[in-house]
């Protein structure tokens, strides 16, 4: 047998597992990583690698598989192929969770032997040992964090001497808290008896928890007791127990605060209990079920029983409400707060009926009682007599004639007084109906306080206009009547005429007031005088039939002159996008009723500015978002606007899409492509053409051939292709 035979069987039969590398070196001679080039069977058994898939990889494709592995291995195996020596490594390598002991050594120039013994029991034993250490090291550290950091006081005493008389706690050890509750200072109580630092502690009753703790080893609470020093009281809270060693530990906590806030809770429900019992309001208390628990001397009074016939009983056997109108029983507001969890009052027109039938009008509230966590714990109910107060309201109410807001008699009145003229003495008594033109009008165009603002001036005309006798009534919203006394019809004609008259002179946002009147004569008692209201009314429409056009188009004149006071816009502005609109409908092929549209929409598209705050339409910087937000709303209030003036209702809808967009990121309503009316996206292009090449307080205008480029790169998303492209031609052909 040769020493290679020898060799062979030397390695293939080793327990160590075998491997046989050629180094691999870079440009600069350096090794840098190992072809495999045979394998053992223990190398194959212990790898769980068969030769087959493993001989002529590198090193790093199989074992040093991490970067960390790599810094750590490659340059130790580079040093014995440059040093040609051997080496028994300290430190253990894993591979498929075991982990091995290489050795390494260099048998030829550029080749490495590495053998690998297997040391997975001796790395778990050191991790197991290393583990026992750390969770001892974790749980010396909790103990030592939560005796130097719990907010108790924590005293560690050592026990000396024996006998119920002869024993002694001298103090060892205590932490930061006891030191700052008991105001110590740590190096003055270090071994001294308990005795001596805290004199009186005997009558507090702690010693003999001490013993008892040291003689049955047991844990023992000791609940709140107070303890007494020179006129100083305070209580505290003990749990001790016994160590292993000994040693004898109290951990304890000042609950002063705690206990003297509970003397105060007592004391303010004593004080609850006494005020309740002595207010002027009548107040039940139930628990949460509807249980009398509590009533006081004024509710006892007005529900006629006594608190020991009550206590325990439902509410609603004591507490009988009934609507006064109805006689119906109204819900049991103490079932309503347990239900909702709220607070709730009782409707109107409640009474109360008592134990002996008197009927009482109340008024009341009841309120849950909830715990700490909410829980409903009961509720009170507090109600009080307002029979007198409610006569009080009936007269104050049946004076309260006048309307608010111009100060006439309202209609309520107007209904008592012609029932009270309703005699022969009062004939012939003439009626006559009023009602404000275009109310609604002016509320939409120029808001409310516009609308609210002609009513009152209305008001002044009607008191100027009439006679101290005369009566004269708000009969709703835009609407008045006047009972004129010992009048004829042909005197009331000439008031109405006299009224009319009057309104000349009162403006709102630049046009004059106007009024429809209608009158009708009652000259017979038996007369209905509703029947001779409903003649006054009639008359009154036809009236307003007459001048309602003429009106609407002077308001319409109004808001076009507003529009361009307030706006950026002009009046040349209007006719240049009218001309521009026409052409490209024209082109377009639409009807001359479609062209008219397009026309009348460029003059007043924009006319819901004329509800926008000047600074924001004037303003030369940029808009603030809030600022903005008010700007988007204008095509919502010229659509409101066209809606009520009957002129511009084949418009609304036009003037509502002016500002949408092509690509659906316009306002209002995020149109897109044909969803938008035809004329709107035909105004959308005409407008903004006109727009860029005029001047503007916040910039200057384009030139023609910018603002043409300008539709161009915008057709497809802000306007609609096809438009553009007839504008684009229509310029073209023109001076533009």
């Amino acid at each position: 047998m040769t020493i290679k035979d020898i060799q062979d069987q030397l390695i293939g039969k080793t327990p160590l597992a075998f491997s046989f590398h050629e180094a691999i070196f870079n440009e600069q001679g350096y090794p840098v990583d190992y072809k495999l080039l045979e394998i053992n069977r223990s190398f194959e058994k212990k790898f769980k690698l068969q030769s087959s898939e493993i001989v002529g990889k590198r090193m790093t494709e199989w074992l040093l598989l991490t970067e960390e592995t790599r810094k750590k291995w490659l340059p130790s195996f580079a040093d014995l192929i440059q040093t040609e020596g051997r080496l028994e490594f300290d430190e253990m390598l894993e591979l498929n969770n075991r982990w091995y002991l290489p050795a390494a050594f260099v048998p030829y120039p550029g080749y490495l032997i590495v053998l690998f013994r297997d040391t997975t029991k001796l790395k778990e034993t050191e991790l197991n040992l290393a583990e026992k250490q750390l969770a001892l090291q974790t749980s010396r550290a909790l103990v030592q964090n939560y005796f130097d950091n719990s907010p108790n006081a924590i005293i560690i005493y050592e026990v000396k001497g024996s006998g119920a008389t002869g024993m002694d706690y001298i103090i060892r050890d205590a932490n930061k808290s006891c030191m700052e509750i008991e105001g110590w200072q740590k190096e003055k109580v270090l071994n001294q008896p308990l005795g001596l630092v805290r004199p009186g502690v005997e009558g507090f009753g702690i010693i003999k928890i001490f013993q008892q703790v040291w003689e049955t080893g047991k844990t023992v609470r000791y609940p709140a007791k107070v303890y007494s020093y020179e006129e100083e009281y305070r209580w505290f809270e003990n749990v001790v127990f016994k160590l292993p060693a000994g040693e004898i530990v109290a951990v304890y906590s000042d609950v002063t605060d705690k206990m003297l806030a509970q003397q105060k809770l007592v004391e303010e429900k004593e004080k609850l209990k006494v005020t309740l019992y002595s207010i002027g309001d009548g107040v039940i208390a139930t628990d949460g079920w509807g249980k009398v628990e509590m009533i006081n001397q004024v509710a006892e009074d007005l529900t006629g029983w006594k608190l020991d016939e009550a206590r325990g009983k439902a509410l609603t056997a004591i507490f009988e409400i009934y609507n006064e109108d109805t006689g119906e029983l109204c819900e049991n507001p103490v079932d309503l707060v347990l239900k909702t969890g709220r607070i709730v009052g009782l409707a109107n027109h409640t009474v109360l009926r008592s134990k002996d039938g008197t009927v009482r009008a109340i008024a009341d509230s009841a309120a849950p009682i909830k715990n700490h966590l909410g829980e409903i714990l009961g509720v009170i109910l507090v109600f009080r007599d307002v029979t007198v107060e409610k006569e009080k309201e009936e007269r104050i109410k049946f004076l309260s004639y006048r309307d608010s807001l111009t100060g006439l008699y309202n209609r309520a009145y107007f209904e008592e007084e012609i029932q009270r003229l309703n005699t022969e003495r009062q004939l012939p008594l003439t009626i006559v109906m009023g009602d404000l033109d275009g109310l609604k009008l002016i509320n939409d165009v120029f808001g409310h306080q516009k609308g609210d603002e002609a009513l009152k001036k209305l008001s002044r005309v009607f008191r100027d206009a009439c006679r101290s006798e005369d009566i004269i009534a708000r009969w709703g919203g835009d609407e008045f009547v006047i009972l004129l006394p010992k009048t004829s019809e042909e005197m009331g004609q000439q008031i109405c005429c006299r009224i009319k008259d009057y309104c000349r002179g009162h403006i709102i946002e630049g046009t004059e007031i106007s009024i429809s009147l209608g009158c009708a004569t009652k000259t017979k008692v038996e007369e209905n005088w509703e029947e001779v209201l409903k003649i006054a009314e009639e008359n009154m429409y036809k009236n307003k039939l007459l001048g309602e056009k003429s009106y609407r188009s002077t308001i319409l004149a109004s808001i076009k002159h507003t529009l361009f006071l307030k706006s950026c816009e002009t009046e040349e502005h209007g006719q240049r996008l009218a001309g521009f609109c026409r052409k490209i409908g024209s082109t377009m092929g639409l009807p001359n009723s479609k062209l008219d549209e397009l026309e009348v929409l460029a003059m007043l598209h924009d006319i819901g500015k004329i509800a926008i705050d000047n600074g924001i339409l004037q303003k030369t910087s940029s808009l603030t978002e809030a600022e903005w937000s008010v700007m988007k709303k204008h095509p919502e209030i010229g659509y409101r606007i066209a809606q009520a003036v009957p002129d511009l209702l084949g418009i609304a809808d036009y003037i509502l899409a002016h500002h949408e967009r092509w690509d659906g990121k316009g306002y209002p309503r995020g149109l897109a492509g044909e969803e938008i009316p035809l004329l709107a996206r035909i105004l959308a292009v005409a407008d903004a053409f006109d727009a860029m090449t005029q001047d503007r307080p916040y910039r200057k205008a384009l030139t023609t051939d910018q603002a043409k480029e300008e539709l161009r790169k915008n057709a497809g998303t802000q306007f609609d292709p096809e438009i553009v492209k007839v504008f684009l031609a229509y310029l073209e052909r023109t001076i533009y």
